[in-house]
């Protein structure tokens, strides 16, 4: 009978240890971490076989789930452009016109997926892109031209290089398209702040 309750309570401990040993490796299996970043960079804005460079500053916050070395989040930002001007050619009803745009504000919300590679994280971003383009033709008014929130997709790739656990550095390049003929092509650098 001894041997019987001791043979028991050996049984009900072994269960009750590999119980938490599962219920900790489950709760290690993902590690969620937010961020916020600062960047700057070039951007050229294109319309048809015309380009315009100009600069850009910007910052956006974050939150990644990481599973092991993947990761998967999703990234807000604002971006401002230096002021400049890019000759577009659009059709408009039966003929093509020609205006001028002026790039602004730019609003990013996209997903992100990404590998960590020891200290260096490979990712890719996709989503949409609201920008605002101040559109300017002298015969023409509102609400073709004037200033415009012009949404789109955008898709970017780069890299993060981890400094220190919560500081890196970030790398990338994204493209985005528009309406009126319009896309961005942009180069970018910044740091990053994990909490």
């Amino acid at each position: 009978m001894m041997i019987g309750n001791t043979s028991k309570y050996l049984f009900a401990v072994a269960a009750s240890a590999l119980t938490f040993q599962g219920s900790a490796r489950a709760e290690a299996v993902y590690e969620h971490r937010s961020y916020i970043t600062l960047h700057g960079g070039i951007e050229t804005v294109l319309s048809g076989s015309d380009a315009s460079e100009t600069f850009l500053v910007g910052g956006g916050i974050g939150h990644d789930i990481q599973f092991g070395d993947v990761l998967l989040g999703i990234y807000g930002g604002l971006d401002m452009s230096e002021d400049t001007v890019i000759n577009v050619r659009d059709l408009r009803g039966p003929k093509t016109i020609e205006f001028e745009a002026r790039p602004g504000r730019d609003f990013e919300l996209s997903a992100k997926a990404g590998i960590r590679l020891k200290m260096i994280t490979a990712y890719v971003r996709a989503g949409y892109s609201n920008a605002r383009f101040t559109i300017d033709h002298p015969e023409y008014t509102a609400p073709f031209f004037g200033a415009r929130n012009l949404g789109g997709g955008r898709f970017a790739g780069g890299a993060e290089v981890q400094a220190t656990p919560s500081i890196s550095g970030v790398v990338e390049l994204r493209y985005s398209t528009y309406s009126y003929n319009l896309s961005r092509a942009q180069a970018l650098g910044g740091l990053m702040l994990r909490f």
